[in-house]
């Protein structure tokens, strides 16, 4: 006598929900069941669920977990297992294979084996880069920045044929980049105990005869550029207080340190830094005593311009990746490639500026 069957038709939508919204695996869906009363075999599951169309693999055409496959593909250099972990974390669950499958049928490949093929990308390379050099936004990069600025315009270059390539269309160039006698870095570590311990602010005068000056923030930890203004004043005392004031206000926090030269433009901001942290303290319960105590050097670092490395580091930077042909040659022509929207920054009679986060 053949066993009877077992009617699942009452537990479809539950088992539709566990599978395909809860994310859980057969083995526990199966263990629910037996928790309900209901006995049944492995097989038996799969087979009811690939008559009632259940599955996970229509995620390889849906369009959100293509474009997010693409945007890791092409932003990150993780494996399929790495963007397997992103994407499960973003609630967007996908196995490894199923992120290898979605790349592959969509012509994202990590390497060429072919002859012909990669000699039709080494030959794609030397065209792009030439592209890119010509535009001028990358003039001053190196393999690497290159390598990446590629990658997020959706074409993959290997790391040879880029080296190649710059050294073909960019002798001069090359030749600048290359580590020389007068070049060798200084020994010694700048070590801070984490983010947001010590903030790093300088102004930029390299534009001033033009008409542009820059000041800015960075973190000395991670050297995230926590600010960045662009206008007409950033020698004003109220400028940099008002910038000070905006990116904390944006955050929601400020650094136990501040660090700047002895110029005149910091004294507001060290003063205001100096009236959140006699706050601090009084919310810790400090007594009026401690508070008298307190002074500028414990929240204030002062220095050399010079010594203030990790704004200096940051200047240096931009100047060697972005603006120093700009500075030889059109400064005119100069527009910073940035990401997020400007806050506008307006004084009638006083200054004009834009400051970016």
């Amino acid at each position: 006598m053949s066993p009877a069957t077992i009617d699942l038709e009452p537990y479809r939508a539950a088992i539709e929900q566990r599978l395909l919204i809860d994310h859980q695996s057969h083995a526990e869906v199966l263990t629910w069941l037996e928790e309900e009363g209901i006995t049944v075999a492995p097989r038996t599951l799969k087979r009811r669920c690939k008559e009632w169309g259940v599955t996970r693999r229509a995620l390889t055409s849906n369009d959100t977990a293509i474009a997010e496959v693409e945007q890791q593909y092409f932003s990150t250099h993780g494996s399929d297992e790495a963007i397997a972990t992103t994407l499960n974390a973003q609630g967007l669950h996908l196995s490894a294979i199923q992120v290898r499958s979605l790349r592959l049928a969509n012509g994202w490949r990590r390497r060429t084996v072919d002859d012909t093929e990669l000699a039709d990308q080494r030959t794609e390379t030397f065209a792009r880069v030439r592209a890119a050099l010509n535009e001028g936004t990358c003039r001053s990069y190196g393999r690497g920045l290159l390598q990446s600025y590629l990658r997020v315009q959706g074409f993959i270059a290997r790391e040879d044929d880029v080296r190649d390539a710059i050294a073909f269309h960019d002798a001069q160039g090359t030749q600048a980049r290359r580590r020389g006698p007068d070049k060798h870095r200084k020994d010694g570590e700048f070590i801070t105990p984490g983010p947001d311990f010590l903030w790093c602010c300088d102004g930029h005068d390299k534009f001033r005869n033009y008409g542009i000056e820059i000041y800015a923030g960075v973190d000395a930890y991670s050297r995230r550029i926590q600010w960045v203004y662009v206008g007409n004043s950033n020698r004003r005392q109220i400028s940099i207080l008002r910038q000070m004031l905006a990116v904390v206000q944006h955050h929601n926090r400020c650094p136990s340190f501040w660090r700047s030269d002895r110029g005149k433009e910091v004294l507001l901001l060290a003063d205001s830094h100096f009236s959140f942290y006699r706050k601090h303290k009084e919310a810790e319960g400090a007594t009026q005593e401690e508070l008298d105590t307190l002074r500028l050097r414990d929240c204030y670092m002062f220095g050399t311009s010079t010594a203030n490395i990790k704004i200096e580091s940051t200047w240096m930077r931009m100047i060697r990746s972005q603006t120093g042909p700009w500075l030889v040659s059109n400064v005119c022509s100069l527009a910073p490639a940035l990401h997020s929207p400007p806050v506008t920054y307006f004084s009638p009679g006083e200054e004009t500026g834009m400051l970016w986060f």
